[in-house]
């Protein structure tokens, strides 16, 4: 027994409108979401690279600032320098505070220098790191000495100033008092000692 099926006009229609609901759905999935995904993640990208823009247009704009910062720094590290001394022997050292401490009636009794094997970081000086100057040029070098002077107490006084107050290559890191006595043709004589911790501090003078 055959059955037939009729479709109505009506059926038709709502098959075509099914149909085109289904193509609706189908593009919807296919390129519709795909779309808005994309979409998102591009105005994400677009934001991010507004603010990385907005960071090099600031930098962009500070680096007057920045190189005026570093030529004024240049400048107060070389005016800093030039009261250094040259990057000296130890000899040269020897003679130098020897001749200071004769200068004011004192005998070096005893001098030890121990000189630097590298240049140091100061503050004001330079830095000596690897990154910011290899070859350290603007470093200062620093040799420390130990310097045993003995004469009058007014003398030393006059010494310690000079060194602290008007030799600025040389600072002063310690100090210590003592005295001695020495008997000569039954008279005892008093002398007052004086032990300095020294550093001096050089540079390499272009």
């Amino acid at each position: 027994m055959n059955m037939t099926m009729k479709m109505t006009e009506r059926d038709k229609k709502l098959l075509a409108g099914l149909g085109f609901l289904c193509v609706v759905a189908v593009f919807a999935v296919l390129v519709i979401l795909p779309l808005r995904q994309a979409n998102t993640v591009m105005a994400g990208q677009i934001e991010e690279n507004r603010e990385q823009i907005a960071v090099m247009e600031q930098a962009v704009a500070m680096l007057p600032v920045v190189q005026a910062e570093h030529e004024e720094r240049k400048a107060l590290l070389i005016q800093n320098q030039e009261d250094l001394y040259p990057v000296l022997k130890s000899q040269e050292i020897d003679k130098l505070l020897t001749e200071k401490a004769l200068g004011y009636g004192l005998s070096a009794r005893k001098l030890q220098i121990e000189m630097p094997q590298e240049a140091a970081s100061v503050t004001g000086f330079g830095m000596t790191d690897a990154g910011s100057n290899p070859e350290k040029q603007d470093g200062v070098w620093i040799a420390e000495v130990s310097l045993e002077t003995m004469g009058s107490m007014a003398a030393m006084d006059r010494l310690i100033d000079d060194l602290a107050l008007d030799t600025p290559g040389v600072r002063i890191v310690g100090l210590q008092w003592s005295s001695s006595r020495r008997e000569e043709s039954q008279q005892a004589e008093r002398y007052d000692i004086l032990n300095l911790q020294l550093e001096v501090l050089m540079s390499r003078k272009e």
